[in-house]
């Protein structure tokens, strides 16, 4: 009998950040952030085992509560070495194919999870692809989908800060012998111009005036209806506008 292929959706979290210390557990709609996260990721289909990848440090012990209270699961590894924490958070549940989520993507779409897992099995009935990423997307709606054991043997070559710190870079620097499959968002989701991810006050203003203008009358929006929502408030785009982000323009390989 064929083993189930069993996928994980891994939030890598932590209460440490620099920019906006706690900012996973900051307040949305009455809920901390990531819970309204974990929310969107109990939508994608086909369901995922959800994982918190925290750290040992005790400021984490806030993050283990939520999801002990959430009945979540959760890992804890290296506060430095997000790719060794991933990673092993995967082991530890047996995970095949690993969704994987920076905590700092609240507004998360589970319709383009769905869509990017779905493309991955098929090609992968056709041809071996390990990992899968969904270009071109607006900061903070990242989606990358890949094979758990490759992203293992991957680690290998993890040398640069930056490796350890983002999960698949190894795995995209060596494309003879990891297979890499791009599926470019449409230009109606694109955007260039604002960034979604939770990295500073300006951006925690903005997302929670998205939730609050969208949630209320569509519990389940999307993609569509954030971008549509700054196209015709034009001043909510220049909350955040000026912020530094982690775009890694230097890294060429990265586009």
């Amino acid at each position: 009998m064929k083993k189930k292929i069993k996928i994980g959706t891994i939030i890598e979290c932590r209460m440490g950040s620099t920019r906006l210390p706690g900012k996973v557990m900051l307040p949305i709609m009455g809920k901390p952030a990531l819970l309204k996260l974990v929310e969107r990721v109990k939508r994608i289909k086909p369901k995922t085992e959800i994982i918190l990848a925290t750290t040992h440090n005790k400021k984490d012990n806030e993050i283990v509560r939520l999801a002990k209270k959430e009945n979540i699961k959760y890992f804890r590894g290296s506060e430095k070495n997000v790719f060794k924490r991933v990673i092993e958070a995967s082991k530890k549940y047996n995970i095949d194919v690993i969704n994987t989520v920076c905590g700092d993507c609240i507004l998360l779409d589970p319709i383009i999870i769905s869509e990017a897992l779905k493309k991955y099995f098929a090609l992968n009935k056709e041809k071996v692809v390990d990992i899968l990423c969904y270009d071109k997307l607006p900061h903070g709606f990242d989606c990358t989908i890949v094979n758990a054991k490759k992203l293992i043997n991957s680690y290998k070559y993890a040398k640069s800060s930056y490796d350890k710190d983002n999960p698949t870079f190894a795995m995209r620097k060596k494309p003879r012998e990891f297979k890499k499959f791009s599926l470019i968002a449409k230009r109606e989701i694109q955007n260039h111009g604002t960034s979604f991810a939770l990295d500073y006050w300006e951006d925690y203003a903005l997302i929670k005036i998205i939730f609050h203008r969208l949630e209320k009358n569509k519990p389940k929006f999307g993609i569509k209806d954030v971008l549509n929502l700054i196209k015709h408030n034009s001043k909510l785009g220049e909350i955040n506008k000026n912020l530094k982000k982690n775009f890694y323009p230097e890294i060429t390989w990265w586009k």
